[in-house]
């Protein structure tokens, strides 16, 4: 699934590297703690799905 397509914001910042780096940091830090493990898993394969599609 394109995340792009239902996070436009995020469709801008993923040009470079850099700032969606930064905005997936800004995201993961203001989990709450009973979700941070979950939600940080798939907020990984996230960032990793959409690096590894630009190669």
């Amino acid at each position: 699934m394109n995340e792009s397509a239902r996070f436009p914001e995020f469709a801008v910042s993923a040009y470079s590297l850099e700032p969606a780096a930064a905005h997936f940091i800004a995201v993961v830090e203001h989990l709450p703690t009973r979700l941070e493990e979950r939600h940080l898993q798939h907020a990984v394969d996230l960032f990793l799905l959409g690096i590894l599609r630009r190669d």
